[in-house]
């Protein structure tokens, strides 16, 4: 005990410590470079403006996530508060947005430049992503197109790949920890922090979109990838489930299919008019809200209903069958005995029901220095072998910024080395994600930026060193600060990729003359959905229908609901100051969405239908149809987008 509150405390010293120095050393570097003492006139100044300029910084960046960085950037933009004569918060960089100008409509199209290569330089300037698309095909590759376009298609199907990874590997197991230290229910835990891991590439995306402007690619991309897995997915769900031998719940079932009718009808009519208020983003989190009490009241009422229908435990049989798995490595409770007794003792006692019954063991020892993407894939297939060689250089570089904090009990060297130095690397991945590479040239005074964060990142680095055992997994207390380091890690990596993502769909519209809404519907939202595509499927196989259903619906729930929500209340509040999100809602971008919407709508009614119908047990020949509907709608987007049957409203 006395070993655990001496961790916990160190941690505490640590924290606050870090706090101390990063709220201290924007004071004392604001202070003039030739080392005069500010006036008096100005001194308090500097003092009232302090804490708004804090806020103001870690409110307001290029990007929602920059937050982390963005504090130690500030001395310039302090200065700019006091010398201005009403004294209000004056920065530059927050006039600019990340949408491109609008001369930059034909990048083909040199007008009045002498090149087109000026023109994408002049007009369509990258502002979020690492690399220019735009000049690489005009400016470095102009006389091989092809060439180009292939290397870009190339490489998006390598980011949306990465998308998924990262998720798997990095996103997901912070929120299976949390999920089992808050002792949360499956059904709880489903539709919270595993639909979180399972949307996390869709609201990524959406909030990279959103912040570029890109509201038809945003759109598309949620409204495809929902329509895709309710018809594609979920046809292949039903093709492959024996819905005969194992019953899906039909409360569940139509409770998720509901809400995610729901929220979709009411997308398309907040959506219809270009106009969303902060209090009509702000439905959909109430909406989830309220969705999520009514899963755990029915969930609560259900509990009761099944103990007060429990018959009573008469014999040794009975009490394992009603076993407790979260007491097993403990004790079992015997029903004929008043003492507790070992998992040992019972099953020296029980030799007549050995064969009737399997008691508990003890789980197998793991493989210790297992990292996900980094470790060789001895039992895979050739394809799968393929593809983790493909992703090892960025799964190194995952590992080696993403802290392992041994949730699977799992931990060697290798995760001590790796926990002990991500730190360093963390810092430059940050400032890449808020700044890009002109964070590398940003000085604060006559210090540069990185030089700062990579002091403060050797601090706790060194006490990551200290506290961790190479042999021995972290203690709990060293364990809770670092599944915040990873988290917030594997949320700098998915913006990072998101945003390229984004950029280069961009790119392609802009080049090819297509609509960003279709590229959504199409290609961004079947990458995003193929990996819940074959997970949904290997789950169906296993005899596990309802965790395929449940996840047909709950994953694009949360991306709506997270992504393009919060998506729009973060670029009204710190982006636009309160004032409505506007888009043209009446250019052709949106005819696939708005074409989109009408399928998506009529295949969720169709689905709630036919499992009514059938009893929850629709016949296979179903999912086929859905399959065909799919297509079917896919037909009418090339269609609508030759402008052979244009879209009538």
């Amino acid at each position: 005990m006395r070993s655990s509150m001496k961790y916990c405390r160190v941690v505490e010293l640590v924290c606050k410590l870090q706090l101390l120095t990063i709220c201290s050393l924007p004071y004392f570097v604001s202070a003039r470079s030739d080392g005069a003492a500010p006036q008096d006139k100005t001194t308090q100044p500097r003092r009232s403006y302090y804490a708004l300029v804090v806020a103001d910084t870690l409110l307001v960046n290029d990007d929602p996530f920059s937050s982390l960085v963005g504090i130690f950037d500030f001395p310039a933009r302090f200065s700019k508060a006091i010398n201005t004569d009403d004294g209000s918060l004056v920065d530059d960089d927050r006039l600019q947005n990340n949408s491109l100008s609008d001369n930059c409509t034909d990048p083909n199209d040199k007008g009045s430049y002498e090149s087109s290569c000026q023109l994408v330089l002049a007009e369509c300037g990258k502002k979020s992503e690492l690399i220019d698309y735009l000049a690489f095909v005009v400016c470095d590759l102009p006389y091989m197109e092809p060439v180009a376009y292939a290397l870009m298609t190339i490489w998006l199907m390598y980011l949306i790949a990465l998308l998924a990874t990262t998720v798997d590997n990095h996103f997901v197991p912070p929120l299976n920890f949390l999920a089992e230290k808050m002792k949360l229910s499956p059904s709880i835990a489903g539709i919270t922090l595993l639909a979180l891991g399972n949307g996390a590439p869709d609201i990524f995306v959406a909030f990279s979109g959103i912040a570029q402007d890109d509201t038809a690619l945003v759109l598309g991309s949620m409204s495809g990838g929902g329509l895709f897995v309710t018809t594609v997915v979920l046809g292949t769900v039903v093709m492959v489930a024996n819905l005969t031998l194992y019953k899906i719940d039909k409360l569940d079932f139509m409770r998720d299919l509901i809400a995610y009718l729901l929220v979709v009808v009411i997308i398309v009519a907040v959506a219809y008019d270009g106009i969303v208020y902060l209090l009509e983003a702000c439905l959909f989190p109430v909406l989830y809200f309220v969705y999520l009490v009514f899963v755990i009241t029915v969930s609560y009422i259900r509990a009761c209903i099944k103990k007060r229908n429990q018959p009573e435990k008469k014999d040794l049989l009975d009490e394992i069958m009603y076993y407790d798995e979260e007491s097993a490595s403990k004790s079992i409770s015997l029903s004929n005995s008043v003492a507790m007794k070992p998992i040992s003792t019972v099953k020296e006692t029980c030799t007549e029901d050995e064969s009737l019954i399997e008691l508990p063991r003890e789980p197998e020892e793991p493989k210790n220095c297992y990292l996900a993407g980094l470790s060789w894939p001895k039992k895979s297939n050739f394809i799968v072998k393929i593809i983790w060689f493909i992703q090892l250089p960025f799964s190194l570089l995952r590992w080696i910024t993403v802290p392992p904090f041994s949730h699977d009990g799992r931990w060697c060297v290798v995760h001590y080395i790796l926990a002990s130095f991500s730190p360093l690397p963390l810092s430059m991945l940050v400032l890449i994600a808020v700044k890009g590479w002109k964070g590398f040239t940003i000085y604060v005074n006559v210090i540069p930026l990185p030089v700062i964060l990579i002091l403060a990142a050797t601090v706790f680095s060194l006490f990551l060193f200290c506290v961790l055992r190479p042999k021995r997994p972290p203690h709990w207390c060293v364990q809770i600060l670092l599944v915040p380091v990873t988290f917030a890690s594997a949320i700098v990596w998915l913006n990072i990729i998101a945003n390229e993502v984004v950029s280069i769909l961009r790119a392609f519209g802009l080049l090819l003359h297509i609509d960003t809404g279709i590229l959504g519907l199409t290609v961004l939202a079947v990458g995003n959905s193929v990996a819940d595509w074959v997970a949904n499927t290997v789950v169906a196989k296993s005899d596990k229908p309802q965790m395929a259903f449940a996840s047909c619906f709950g994953a694009p729930l949360m991306g709506h609901v997270v992504g393009l929500s919060f998506a729009i209340i973060v670029k009204i509040v710190f982006y636009q100051y309160g004032e409505p999100f506007k888009f043209d809602i009446a250019n052709s971008a949106f005819s696939a969405v708005k074409l989109s919407w009408v399928f998506l709508v009529v295949s969720l009614i169709m689905t709630a239908l036919v499992f009514l119908i059938f009893k929850f047990s629709p016949k296979k020949i179903y999912g086929v149809v859905l399959l065909l509907f799919y297509l079917l709608f896919a037909v009418f987007a090339v269609l609508e987008e030759t402008n052979i049957l244009p879209v009538p409203f």
